[in-house]
């Protein structure tokens, strides 16, 4: 039995779209510049004194594994230690790869997620201190030691 053309088009199409989507998930995103950060994120920046602070850490940690908020549990892609447990998550242990992102990048898409991936927003989930304690907690699996300088535009040792 001969199959029609119109037939045939959903399920080739459905395959086509989910070779697309799939194929996206795994691509890492980019480095990005400065410039390329939303004027509502790039002038934001970790609150003073939380990139060594026990505390927040902790909490950033607790939120990080799930066990803190419903609906988020960062370890489920990122990894419990920072090694990625799916395709295309960066590796939050890899200290030159995550030196090309600034706190405002990090905070950027944690809060609107990263289009063609995974990564889904979680602004509606967390408040922005929330996502900088995540933040704090993630650098600590990579970067211990290192915060965000605004205005040496890079990773500085803390303190």
């Amino acid at each position: 039995m001969a199959h029609s053309t119109s037939s045939r088009f959903p399920w080739v199409a459905g395959l086509v779209l989910t070779s697309l989507v799939l194929g996206a998930c795994s691509l890492p995103e980019p480095p990005q510049k400065a410039d390329a950060i939303p004027a509502d994120y790039a002038n934001t920046h970790m609150p003073e004194g939380w990139w060594t602070d026990n505390t927040i850490i902790e909490e950033g940690r607790q939120l990080y594994l799930g066990t803190r908020k419903s609906g988020v549990n960062c370890a489920s892609c990122h990894g419990e230690t920072g090694k990625p447990s799916r395709s295309g998550a960066p590796d939050f242990r890899n200290t030159s790869s995550m030196k090309n992102y600034s706190d405002s990048h990090l905070l950027w898409r944690i809060s609107e997620g990263v289009p063609l991936s995974q990564m889904r927003a979680y602004k509606g989930l967390l408040s922005e201190d929330e996502m900088w304690k995540v933040i704090a907690f993630i650098t600590t699996l990579g970067m211990d030691g290192l915060q965000y300088d605004p205005n040496a535009k890079g990773w500085v040792p803390s303190g």
